[in-house]
């Protein structure tokens, strides 16, 4: 961490989409971040796992764009991750937790409980769970771990760790998650999949991967439907999404648009539902109190509106006004929340 007279600034939060990659730096203290510098471009082959060229390219980037060294925290790849609520019975209450954890992570996964990086936490008390001790643990093997590092290293980033999601959303929302008395979800709407990320307390509770949430999904469905790139269609669908004023533009392909678009989300609408009817089961007497979208589809206009009148939740894009003081404008293609799990990454230290 380098000092700017009375300011410091963080490491570069690092999170390869599979459509996007976003970069965030942020400046100040813990009483006052700002983000000081942001980027975001389009991947040269999206959904594929991240290559060499692509991180030298990055570099480039953060470089020409005013990001302070080459220090990065990097999310890991969903489909590099281990991971699962874990019931810890009254056997495992004189081993610490996370030694008990990752030897029940290991069981449930098959595997050596030293072959992984583990961070886990341990849930609020459910009435439902009196006899045991719920443990939320997400994990990544050394192999991937490794392979994934010589990758980024290799094209010029110092990787100070590597994290999960769920811990980087939980640390950026956090601001607008503490006057929440209720259960709240974040729902990452990614390229290869969807993410939902239930929290209780300010705390991850439970999550879960909705792969038929995927943007990279729709977009393979709308060029089969309108022979069109997959560049082109993906300005469409951020421009017209599941708005109806705005998509059933009176042509064949404004209609098969809408059409595609809301058919698409409503194949999610069952694993959306389903944690979050377990998460009340779980705690009786709390309540769903919203739900933020972020990530690289969560600007879609109407997804939030649709989502809302689905699961009758109030939900909502997490926007400029909702992030740090922003110095300057945020890049061109990069929405405020594209940059919340970036920003999130950031405050790993913090």
């Amino acid at each position: 961490m380098s000092m700017l007279g009375r300011f410091s600034h963080t490491p570069i939060g690092v999170d390869i989409g599979g459509y996007f990659i976003k970069a965030a730096q942020l400046s100040g203290s813990r009483r006052r971040w700002r983000v000081g510098a942001a980027t975001c471009f389009q991947r040269a082959n999206p959904g594929a796992p991240v290559e060499q060229k692509e991180v030298c390219r990055l570099s480039e980037v953060l470089r020409r764009q005013g990001f302070r060294g080459q220090d990065a925290v990097v999310a890991v790849p969903p489909e590099m991750l281990l991971g699962g609520m874990l019931d810890l019975s009254s056997a495992d209450s004189e081993a610490p937790i996370e030694q008990a954890a990752r030897v029940e992570l290991a069981r449930v996964h098959g595997c050596d409980p030293q072959s992984f990086e583990m961070a886990c936490w341990v849930l609020p008390p459910s009435p439902r769970a009196k006899d045991q001790r719920q443990v939320l643990a997400t994990a990544c093997r050394h192999s991937d771990a490794d392979g994934l590092l010589d990758v980024l290293e290799g094209g010029g980033l110092n990787v100070l760790s590597l994290d999960s999601h769920a811990r980087a959303l939980q640390r950026a929302c956090g601001p607008l998650l503490k006057n929440s008395t209720g259960i709240v979800g974040i729902l990452d709407v990614g390229w290869n999949t969807g993410q939902l990320f239930v929290l209780r307390q300010g705390s991850v509770i439970y999550q879960r991967v909705l792969p038929e949430a995927g943007l990279g999904r729709l977009v393979k469905a709308l060029a089969e439907a309108l022979f069109l790139p997959p560049d082109e269609l993906s300005l469409l669908l951020l421009g017209g999404g599941l708005e109806e004023e705005i998509s059933r533009d009176g042509t064949e392909s404004g209609e098969k648009l809408h059409d595609l678009a809301r058919a698409h989300f409503a194949t999610a609408l069952d694993d959306l539902q389903t944690p979050l009817l377990y998460a009340i089961q779980q705690h009786p007497g709390t309540a769903v109190q919203g739900m933020l979208l972020v990530g690289e589809g969560a600007s879609i206009p109407g997804l939030a509106e649709y989502l809302s009148e689905s699961v009758e939740i109030k939900t909502r894009a997490v926007e400029r006004s909702d992030l740090p003081e922003c110095v300057g404008s945020l890049p061109d293609g990069c929405s405020a929340a594209g940059l919340v799990l970036a920003i999130g990454l950031a405050q790993f230290f913090w």
